[in-house]
């Protein structure tokens, strides 16, 4: 019995696949052929040799080397079997197709939004809901699902996954980033473009680039001055705490030069101030007013912190101004047999007030001034305070305020501050008036510089203001009949330090005629002779039993040219002896 030519057509998975039909002269080769064979009479379609290849299921059975069923894409009236094999009419399409009467017919279609699965399984043939990322995709498409690579499966039901993506997926393509993201590179921002690459930087100008955006205040690993320190600009575009440029200045964003901006520093009565960029400026002459040359600068002395402005003649100036006296060559108590030369010193413009000698008495102690200090700086031979001193000093400063109060009412001194602050203290001892200059950041001044000063250097003057007569427009001395009414009558005796201006010397000093006496540094060696009859910044500092005053005072007038000269025990106590304090330049 002749057989009749069927054609039939095998799907499995993506590939359309041969089967071999008894009678055909050779099997089918891929889904791009349709092959035609003949069926022997009472047989069925097989493939193999004595085995069958079943169309859904059913048919004859074969021998050994018989295959798995395989799922079939129809068309209607194909062959098919066995009946009840359920088919979809193509891929990715509604129509459903049963085998009935051994050809394909149709089963009906779809709802919208389902698919006919083709998938070998317990649903081939049957409807399912097409994946979501497929709706509008054809069968095979790529595209993203987070970083993974996929594509729709030929039904469009499932998608199915082709590749992870080490940084990103876009539009089916493994990218170096995603959409839109931001990422920071050398302190800029880059955003990923549409095609999945990154763009071009923008940098962040003044700030931090965290996250992908420009945060903070600084860009990171800049630095700063703040407060003469350097701050430095975290990750994060924040400034760190600052540190602090020691013994130098902060100059835009380092520690650079030898000082701090602002502060000073004196040598030799020469202050210095550190400018912005950490350098020494120009060295200026300490002000009269700031005399004291320290470590931190020119300063005003201990004795002047805090008092009120209540000397000169008006009562509302400085006590502590301390000028500067220029070096020279004079003849020593106008006699030219003993000149000298002195060189720059400061002398106080007025005598020592009792206001200022309070804050001494306030701050004082027997042992409070130390070995060697008030050197004069002029005078290599100076050797300074000498301790054996301190026994020559009250015990304590109880027993200085009871000496001071020497020949009642004629003391200045009183315990409670009143009217008589600006008066110059007196009833004190040559070391009283040592250990207060050396206090006060000075020393007593040399005989030499005090005359040399009183006298107007070499214009050699016989009286401090000049050759004008002695009158009391220009010194202060008589009686004071209000102040000691029982030894004094009708005139002057002591009055406020300043009060006569018109008696003021070359370099402006106050009273070096009049008022009270000054104890000078040296000892006596003859009240008209000098030790040596030639001097350099010299000062008789071979013990005797008196030390020297200078000035006269308000009680006797023949004292006080500049040439006169007293000598006095250094203990002794007397309503008419005070003190003025040198300084150095």
């Amino acid at each position: 019995m002749t057989g009749i030519g069927v054609k039939v057509r095998w799907w499995v998975g993506p590939l359309w696949i041969a089967g071999a039909a008894s009678g055909c002269s050779h099997g089918f080769s891929n889904c791009a052929e349709t092959r035609t064979c003949a069926r022997a009479s009472g047989g069925s379609l097989a493939s193999g040799s004595g085995g069958s290849s079943q169309v859904g299921g059913g048919g004859g059975t074969g021998g050994a080397g018989s295959s798995a069923p395989l799922t079939v894409i129809g068309a209607i009236g194909e062959i098919c079997a066995p009946n009840g094999t359920y088919a979809c009419a193509n891929r990715a399409q509604r129509g459903r197709l049963v085998c009935a009467g051994g050809v394909w017919a149709s089963n009906g279609s779809c709802d919208p939004g389902e698919n006919c699965d083709s998938r070998a399984g317990a649903n081939q043939g049957f409807c399912a809901p097409i994946a979501g990322d497929c709706t509008a995709r054809n069968p095979g498409d790529l595209f993203c699902q987070l970083k993974s690579k996929v594509a729709c499966g030929p039904d469009l039901l499932s998608v199915e996954e082709r590749e992870v993506c080490t940084q990103a997926c876009v539009l089916g393509t493994c990218t170096e980033c995603e959409i839109n993201k931001k990422q920071c590179k050398d302190n800029g921002v880059q955003t990923c473009s549409l095609n999945g690459a990154w763009g071009a930087l923008a940098a962040c100008a003044n700030q931090a680039c965290v996250d992908g955006a420009c945060v903070g205040v600084c860009s990171p690993g800049t630095a700063q001055c703040k407060d003469n320190g350097v701050q430095t600009c975290d990750s994060n575009g924040a400034w760190g705490a600052a540190v602090a440029c020691t013994n130098q200045a902060c100059v835009t964003d380092q520690c650079k030069g030898s000082c701090v901006p602002a502060t000073k520093r004196c040598t030799n009565g020469v202050e210095e101030t550190c400018d912005s960029k950490g350098a020494w400026g120009a060295a200026q002459a300490c002000s009269d007013s700031a005399p004291v040359c320290s470590p931190e600068g020119c300063v005003r002395s201990p004795s002047c912190i805090g008092l009120p402005a209540t000397c000169g003649s008006s009562g509302i100036l400085e006590c502590c101004e301390s000028g500067m006296v220029p070096g020279g060559t004079y003849n020593r108590s106008s006699n030219a047999s003993f000149p000298a030369t002195v060189s720059d010193f400061r002398l106080d413009k007025y005598e020592v007030t009792v206001g200022r000698f309070r804050k001494f008495v306030m701050a004082y102690s027997q042992n409070m001034i130390s070995a060697a200090a008030g050197k004069n700086v002029n005078n290599p031979d100076d050797q300074g305070w000498e301790t054996a001193w301190n026994s020559k000093l009250p015990l304590d400063g109880a027993a200085l305020k009871a000496a001071l109060k020497c020949t009642p009412p004629q003391n200045a001194w009183r315990d409670v501050p009143g009217i008589l602050e600006s008066l110059p203290i007196n009833c004190v001892t040559w070391y009283e008036a040592q250990a207060f200059c050396v206090w006060d950041n000075g020393r007593l001044p040399t005989e030499a510089e005090w005359n040399y000063a009183a006298a107007g250097g070499d214009e050699q003057r016989f009286y401090p203001w000049g050759s004008a007569p002695l009158d009391p427009t220009h010194a202060v001395y008589g009686c004071d009949p209000v102040v000691f009414p029982t030894t004094c009558a009708d005139s002057k005796e002591v009055f406020p330090v300043g009060s006569v201006p018109m008696g003021d010397g070359k370099w402006k000093q106050s009273d070096l005629s009049g008022n009270v006496r000054e104890w000078n540094q040296d000892y006596v060696f003859d009240p008209f002779l000098y030790s040596t009859t030639l001097c350099n910044d010299c000062a008789n500092l071979v013990p005797s039993a008196s030390r020297m005053n200078r000035g006269g005072s308000f009680n006797v007038p023949t004292t006080l040219t500049t040439s006169y000269r007293l000598g006095g025990s250094p203990d002794t106590r007397n309503p008419a002896q005070g003190v003025r304090c040198a300084r150095p330049r």
